[in-house]
């Protein structure tokens, strides 16, 4: 009887241990023979490219692969001291300010990982989405980031749950490249800052010397090099809307002005990159690409009217900027509806109704400081209709300019109700 008591005993120890590592298994399925035969293979996936809006490329290389576990702590998240790399004495983050804890998780290992090349580094997520968006806005934060077209992640998964995510990005220039190409850059920069005139005390003035540079310095090019950084602008001088925007956002971060790079689309239907900026406690829209009126304006072309610059979108409303370009909503944009700071407002060439004695002594002003055309903005739709009937049709503009020969140079911009007239 003692026997078969034993016997049982024994009979209900072994089945107790099938039971319990069949549970094990159930909810350690990596632990098992057939997983772990299957643990080398790694399955490809296709490389994906996407294209970011506002001529801004985004390469994203996605590979998959059964998940290890191999009983070690992820250091990605440990904090050590490293030397990074300090590109601007200016730390201020648009989009960062605005994310949660869990996106600003994301945005500081990624952004990590980035300036030091590292490879692989684990997420503090799983979700593909959220590192799309959060890349996108590291990268519009930083403009400094000149050598990163895109990223690669890797999923870890098994079966289909997704058990860890790694980054790594897309580099264009190796590391040392990078920190020789960074210090002509910087030098580049810093010459700029230094051409500050002594008067230049406000956030407006500021801004406006920063436009006026880039654009000088500029021609646009689509087929020009690097045209999606600020290697185009600041060595190359040629550049699309891309390196316009990044190296305006560049240098106003050097000032100390607070701006972010928006993208979207405009009216045309191409995709779009400008600013967002804050002068003097307000928020504006500024697009240096559009202020490059040599490429801007076909009239301008034909004329030969290679320095103007153009004011139009220089500190608008979004009332303003929404008439010619349409937002991504990658993040929250303010509503900007201050125009204290806007260019023809600031320097006293817009217009409330058709007033000929101002109109004299501007163009007067003009002939005096040695200026090749002048440009006003209409306050409505009815006041430029007013403008242009009195200037053109009623040909009123030939009392104010010196050329007796009955030809003007001028150009219009009747979304915008500009006039601009060379003189």
């Amino acid at each position: 009887m003692k026997r078969l008591w034993g016997i049982l005993g024994i009979s209900l120890i072994i089945l107790g241990s099938i039971f319990a590592y069949k549970a094990y298994m159930e909810e350690h399925p990596e632990a098992s023979p057939e997983y772990l035969a299957e643990m080398a293979k790694i399955t490809p996936v296709p490389t994906i490219s996407v294209s970011e809006e506002g001529e801004l490329p985004l390469v994203v290389e996605e590979t998959e692969k059964l998940w290890q576990d191999e009983g070690v702590e992820p250091d990605a998240f440990v904090t050590q001291a490293v030397d990074i790399p300090k590109f601007e004495d200016y730390d201020y983050e648009y989009t960062y300010e605005l994310m949660n804890k869990s996106d600003r998780e994301v945005y500081d290992v990624i952004y990590m990982a980035t300036i030091l090349y590292q490879e692989d580094v684990e997420l503090p997520t799983l979700d593909e989405q959220q590192l799309s968006k959060v890349y996108k806005c590291m990268m519009s934060d930083h403009p400094e980031i000149f050598y990163v077209s895109g990223y690669k992640f890797t999923k870890y998964t098994y079966g289909k749950k997704i058990k860890k995510l790694t980054y790594t990005a897309a580099y264009t220039y190796p590391r040392n490249e990078r920190d020789i190409i960074w210090k002509k850059l910087d030098e580049a920069a810093d010459e700029i800052v230094a051409g500050l005139p002594e008067d230049a005390d406000d956030d407006y003035s500021k801004i406006k010397y920063i436009y006026e540079t880039v654009i000088s310095n500029t021609e646009y090019d689509k087929y020009a090099e690097d045209n999606q950084n600020i290697i185009s602008v600041l060595l190359n001088h040629s550049s699309v809307c891309s390196g316009y925007a990044k190296t305006v956002q560049l240098l106003l971060n050097r000032l100390g002005i607070d701006n972010v790079l928006v993208s979207g689309n405009v009216s045309t239907g191409e995709g779009h990159a400008w600013n967002l900026v804050c002068s003097d406690g307000d928020w504006y829209y500024l697009d240096a690409t559009w202020g490059d009126a040599y490429n801007e304006l076909a009239d301008c072309k034909q004329i030969g009217a290679d320095s103007l610059i153009n004011y139009d979108y220089m500190l608008v409303t979004s009332d303003e900027i929404k008439v010619t370009h349409s937002f991504d909503r990658l993040f929250k944009l303010p509503s900007c509806k201050a125009t204290k700071d806007n260019y023809f407002i600031r320097e006293g060439l817009m217009f409330e109704g058709y007033d000929g004695d101002r109109i004299g002594s501007i163009i007067n002003e003009g002939y005096a400081d040695g200026r090749e055309y002048v440009t006003f903005k209409c306050i409505s739709s009815e006041v430029y209709d007013e403008m242009v009937d009195e200037l053109m049709n009623k040909q009123k503009i030939f009392d104010y300019l010196k050329d007796n020969s009955g030809n003007v140079r001028y150009s219009n911009n009747e979304r915008m109700r500009t006039l601009t007239f060379w003189l």
